[in-house]
């Protein structure tokens, strides 16, 4: 059985152990530490009162000399990474091959066709290759004609008007060298017409009136019609030869006040009539429709006109 003096030897031969454990030799080298301890303080362990029956072994511990503690030491050793250096670029040189010499194209050179016999068709198809060939002139006329300044007036290309004027139109080429393409439809107006020993009057209630002299010479004058009716006298009491009259109103006025005029047509052939005078506008001039006569007066912008036997 275990004494008590037992048990005191095996606890202090415990301790010896111990102390022989955690005191190692001087001339010992302490290992190496790669990790630095941690800076957190341990937390201390609770430890059980020494019972009484270890009372002598701790008073025995407590006379001993304390042991050095173990002093820990880091070692940090630096690594190095090694970079790489770059060196300097290798030049590569690159050796010209054999310079290149094209290649010349051949020209082909024709080929002769085989001669073929001529006979008559080969005859036609060189006359019409050979034939010059003439554009058609489309033109409605081919004459020229001069104006009263002197310039050479082309024809019109354009269709004919329907109707009456363009049966005129279509029969008198030079109607087209003085009027031009029509520009529309026929008008009708109230007029009045009379006939004088060298020509004509025609009067057209147009906005404003109109009075046409045309001459039996192929030229025509233009005057506005101011006669007013109770202001102006209806005539001016002129003595007319046998069988001619004096004009009135307003052909009486544009007459005496006009010496060209009253020289140009002479006296009136036959009284004043009112009649529906037909006009149709071109682009130099217009044509004026006489049923009442059976004629139509083309008056160019250059002064000239026709007086045309038909009716529109």
């Amino acid at each position: 059985m275990f004494t008590r003096n037992n048990i005191f030897r095996l606890i202090l031969a415990c301790v010896f152990l111990l102390t022989a454990c955690a005191a190692p030799p001087d001339n010992e080298a302490l290992p190496t530490l790669l990790v630095l301890p941690s800076a957190t303080p341990e937390t201390p362990t609770a430890t059980t009162s020494p019972t009484e029956s270890q009372d002598t072994a701790l008073t025995a511990l407590a006379a001993l000399p304390p042991s050095p503690e173990p002093t820990l030491t880091a070692t940090l050793t630096p690594s190095i990474t090694p970079s790489a250096t770059p060196g300097p670029s290798p030049t590569v040189t690159l050796t010209p091959s054999m310079t290149i010499t094209d290649t010349p194209t051949r020209t082909p050179s024709p080929t002769p066709l085989p001669t073929e016999i001529e006979g008559p068709l080969f005859e036609i198809a060189r006359l019409a290759l050979s034939a010059t060939v003439v554009t058609p002139d489309y033109r409605l006329l081919t004459a020229t004609a001069t104006g009263q300044q002197g310039g050479v007036i082309q024809p019109s290309l354009c269709l004919p008007p329907l109707g009456g004027f363009g049966s005129l139109y279509t029969a008198n080429p030079s109607l087209n060298l003085l009027l031009g393409c029509s520009q529309g439809g026929t008008l009708n107006y109230g007029a009045a017409v009379q006939r004088f020993e060298r020509g004509l009057m025609i009067y057209v209630a147009t906005t404003p009136a109109v009075i046409y002299v045309v001459y039996n010479n192929g030229r025509w004058s233009q005057f506005a019609d101011t006669f007013v009716e109770g202001v102006d006298p209806v005539s001016g009491g002129e003595m007319a030869p046998s069988g001619l009259f004096e004009p009135i109103r307003g052909f009486g006025k544009v007459w005496r006040g006009n010496a060209d005029v009253r020289g140009g047509l002479g006296w009136a052939s036959t009284t004043e009539s009112g009649t529906t005078a037909t006009v149709m506008y071109f682009d130099r001039g217009q044509m004026i429709a006489l049923p009442l006569y059976g004629q139509v007066a083309a008056l160019g912008t250059t002064g000239e006109s026709q007086v045309l036997v038909g009716n529109p």
